[in-house]
């Protein structure tokens, strides 16, 4: 396969290879002599002269590359390769034309007499360059179908290559999505995890964690079965990391939802083929449901009560009908409650909820949701100690034996208090977002206003400078000046009468500047009520005026049977279109071509090539019959 490295070793040796078949080429006169010495040259070699670009001579293997066989000298290039490349001809052409050489790295030539298609390494030379033409353009061709062939070939290895992969981990990925253990994969030495399956999230309940080392996995808040604390380093992932396997530690997790689980967590080191660690991977399963029947089995209700207690949400539990049987410390502790106060009695009925009767028949309807098996969950407010009142994530869940019947309700609450207040200061924060974004409004209409005063005393001041010029010319310059100056003041006049800001209706403006600038009347517009951004309504409405101040210049004055006709709207592509026609002798024709335009001596016809760059617009111009038809066209996105 060639690489860039021998693509460019190949033009620039092509190129040496130019110069001195070229040099020689002028220097021998003899043909014959010629001809020897460039078949001995490892390329296909001819001469063509142009118009026609008729061979005047060509090496042996420039023969055999071409199509029929038989005479090459005195047939066209077209006659030799009449399948060939359109860069083929065009390079030619161009070549000929510019007398600069040129080369196509990869040029398609069907012109052998099997019919082959055969890739080519083109150089193009003028030869007895005079002025802009050329007499002869020397053609170098090598073959480099071969190398095409294999970096083809090579792109296809690598696309399928690289399909087999997004499939087989597209495979792996739903496996390890699909398994009912959650996986988390670190990489060594820091201990940064890679990688966390959906199940991993489900099993804990927040998102996996976006640790950069170890020490992070402080933020996973877990017990051993003895009741402490599982430290970073003590965690099975990190743990792996140092080359142990674990096989099925468990441990009480505390979970996003802020509720212990028991999870089961088995882990092994990953390696390389030398032996050496990359990384841990730890499947994770959810065994609280287990746990928590072995803890009823075994009669521990103890423990089941210091579990809770130990939780600091409020968590009851309430029998079918809604009677407290439990009620946890953190519950009775904040709101100043002994258990006898509570125990036994409605639940809507105790402290917490005594202080509005909305809330104990929202609560009332939730309990008998709750016994038929389902979830309720919604923001509460309970009264605490001191009457002070909370905001809670409330949350009452049934509690279902093996025959799927509900035993016990069991309801939780987490403060959300601090959460509610920022939220409040938020929307607060909002409101005070939209004051500023209006008074920003109204302070970008103040500057537009400001600035539109400023142009228009910029377009005097011009004016009357221009008026005490003698010279015509440098007297049409300031009123020139005087027109582009005020094209951009009535951009902000517009700007300032607008609610929007940042765009423009522009059939409404370029009404106004077909007022302003259309010599009294004979101007016909039609123009449609599109808006345009503001940073392109500037320079839209230049040019419009500069082609404008063009077609009454030079072109001949307009009337009302025959003015100028200017035209905007939606093109049929969607993008926007603008034509300025008048009924004068037409434009030069030298100006037809924009590069002629863009190398004027006249600004106007500078200034509208740029900014038609500027827009990223087409710009043509036509000689019609009679006058000129200037169009200009925008992309969609204007």
């Amino acid at each position: 396969m060639t690489n860039r490295n021998d693509a460019r070793s190949s033009m620039s040796a092509n190129g040496s290879l130019s110069q001195v078949l070229s040099a020689m080429a002028l220097e021998i006169p003899d043909t014959d002599v010629l001809l020897r010495i460039i078949d001995r040259v490892p390329a296909a070699v001819a001469i063509v002269g142009g118009p026609e670009f008729r061979h005047t001579l060509a090496n042996a293997a420039y023969v055999s590359m071409a199509s029929g066989g038989g005479r090459i000298l005195g047939r066209t290039v077209a006659e030799v390769f009449p399948h060939g490349a359109p860069e083929h001809f065009s390079a030619l052409d161009a070549v000929w034309r510019s007398g600069q050489s040129q080369a196509i790295p990869r040029c398609r030539l069907t012109g052998a007499v099997d019919g082959g298609a055969v890739w080519w390494e083109i150089d193009y030379t003028p030869l007895d360059a005079s002025g802009a033409e050329s007499d002869s353009v020397l053609i170098i061709a090598r073959d480099v179908s071969s190398q095409v062939a294999a970096q083809a070939a090579a792109e296809a290895e690598r696309t399928r290559l690289t399909a087999r992969m997004t499939a087989d981990h597209a495979r792996f990925q739903a496996l390890v999505e699909s398994m009912p253990a959650g996986v988390l994969v670190a990489e060594a030495p820091t201990g940064r995890i890679t990688y966390g399956n959906h199940r991993v999230e489900e099993i804990l309940r927040h998102k996996v964690l976006n640790s950069a080392d170890v020490g992070s996995y402080g933020e996973w808040i877990g017990w051993h079965p003895d009741g402490r604390l599982v430290a970073p380093e003590e965690w099975p992932l990190a743990r792996a990391l140092e080359g142990e396997v674990i096989a099925g530690d468990e441990f009480l997790y505390r979970r996003g939802d802020a509720t212990m689980a028991w999870i089961k967590v088995s882990g092994a080191p990953i390696t390389d083929a030398s032996g050496k660690i990359t990384g841990s991977v730890v499947a994770l399963y959810d065994i609280d449901r287990e746990k928590r029947a072995e803890a009823v089995l075994r009669g521990s209700e103890e423990r089941v009560r210091k579990v809770i207690d130990s939780l600091f949400s409020f968590v009851c539990v309430t029998t079918p009908e809604g009677v407290l049987v439990e009620a946890n410390r953190t519950a009775l502790d904040a709101a100043g409650l002994h258990p006898s106060a509570v125990l036994g009695r409605r639940y809507e009925d105790t402290w917490w909820w005594s202080h509005s009767s909305d809330e104990r028949a929202r609560l009332r309807s939730a309990i008998d949701k709750a016994a038929t098996g389902q979830t309720s969950r919604y923001d509460a407010v309970l009264r605490l100690d001191g009457d002070r009142l909370i905001t809670v994530d409330f949350t009452i869940s049934p509690m279902l034996d093996e025959a799927g019947r509900v035993t016990h309700l069991i309801p939780s609450a987490i403060d959300i208090t601090g959460r509610k207040r920022a939220e409040q200061a938020l929307t607060g924060a909002l409101v005070d977002k939209d004051v500023l974004l209006e008074q920003k409004d109204m302070l970008l209409k103040e500057v537009n206003h400001r600035v539109k005063n400023s142009l228009q005393l910029v377009a005097s001041l011009l004016n009357l400078q221009g008026r005490q010029l003698d010279d015509p010319r440098s007297r049409q310059a300031f009123q020139d000046a005087v027109s582009r100056v005020g094209a951009i003041a009535q951009v902000h006049e517009q700007l300032y009468k607008n609610d929007n800001v940042q765009r423009v209706e522009f059939g409404s403006y370029l009404r106004t500047l077909c007022t302003l600038y259309g010599g009294g009347g004979n101007v016909a517009i039609q123009a449609e009520p599109v808006e345009v951004p503001t940073d392109s309504a500037i320079p839209l409405g230049l040019l419009t005026v500069e082609l404008l101040t063009n077609a009454l210049k030079h072109a001949a004055p307009g009337s009302t049977e025959r003015p100028v006709e200017i035209r905007f709207g939606r093109a049929v592509d969607a993008g926007l279109q603008l034509t300025v026609r008048d009924h004068g002798p037409g434009i030069a024709e030298h100006f037809l071509d924009p590069q002629n335009r863009r190398r004027s001596d006249s600004l106007g016809m500078r200034l509208i090539e740029s900014l038609a760059s500027q827009l990223d617009a087409a710009l043509t111009v036509d000689n019609l019959d009679p006058g000129a038809r200037w169009t200009l066209s925008l992309p969609a996105s204007a």
